[in-house]
């Protein structure tokens, strides 16, 4: 009993990490939360940066991707 319990036990560990290797696929994507993941079109929304007053900050998207910039953390 106690070989063929450890057996299942290997072959399922053994099966998990195969899987684990292989990366997630595009239909995975499918199922985000949040539609705009990338900065391509230029658009930063729904990322936003909050700065407080006296702190002073910036940003730009070019390239894809967004660079924040801080002038003075206040």
């Amino acid at each position: 009993m106690t070989k063929f319990l450890n057996r299942k036990i290997a072959l399922l560990l053994a099966f998990v990490m195969f899987i684990s290797v292989f990366p997630i696929t595009e239909s995975f994507a499918a199922h985000e939360l949040i539609s705009n993941n990338t900065f391509n079109e230029g658009v930063g929304l729904p990322w936003h940066i909050v700065v407080n007053d006296p702190a002073k900050a910036s940003f730009d998207i070019s390239g894809g991707i967004q660079h924040y910039s801080t002038k003075s953390r206040g």
